[in-house]
């Protein structure tokens, strides 16, 4: 048997075998993980890894579980990579603490949403195939990475993926014919080799 067979074959079967809760578990603490990526600690390793831990815990869940850990994922990482916007908006913006809170919640709860749809898309494809999710990931990442920077009144460029890895010169230069949303491709496609490799 080619091993590329065996693999599809065992990697549905093991994933299926993985407790909904520890799924949900991974699929947050890889959005808190991803956070370190972009702190002042220059912890870039995380963003190599957090979302092949995301897309290890959509593969082989069921519907609802997937889009849970794409769910959490980012509303975990966004309240932990950018709680300055609520000191923000109460600041300047002239709202009271707790409502600085209130609308980093809903910004939250908004790239929760398209990170568990992105999650659910991935989920989807690996009901077809591990390696077409794994081809897959990187498009939809993009994909809902782009509409994010984009949507009316939340749309934050900020913390895509691709940056974290702009500090390798090297690679920093894929950006002047790709953009960032080409690092970011980059980035989720190496994720997504290490997701199928496990």
């Amino acid at each position: 048997m080619p091993a590329s067979r065996w693999l599809t074959e065992i990697v549905p079967r093991a994933g299926a075998k993985t407790p909904d809760g520890l799924r949900v578990v991974i699929g947050a603490a890889s959005g808190a993980a991803l956070s370190l990526s972009f702190t002042g600690l220059y912890l870039s390793i995380y963003s190599w890894v957090c979302v092949g831990a995301l897309l290890l815990s959509a593969m082989g869940a069921r519907r609802r579980v997937a889009f849970a850990c794409g769910f959490l994922h980012a509303l975990l990482f966004v309240l932990t990579s950018v709680p300055w916007i609520a000191t923000v908006l109460s600041v300047h913006g002239g709202l009271p603490m707790a409502g600085g809170w209130g609308v980093l919640l809903l910004i939250a709860a908004a790239w929760g949403v398209l990170i568990g749809g992105f999650a659910l898309g991935v989920h989807r494809l690996s009901g077809r195939s591990i390696q077409l999710a794994c081809v897959g990931a990187p498009f939809l990442w993009v994909t809902f990475e782009f509409t994010r920077a984009h949507l009316p009144e939340i749309s934050f460029p900020w913390n895509l993926l691709g940056y974290p890895a702009s500090a390798n010169l090297g690679l920093l230069q894929i950006t002047t014919i790709t953009g960032i949303y080409g690092l970011s491709f980059l980035v989720v496609g190496i994720n997504a080799l290490l997701a199928w490799a496990v």
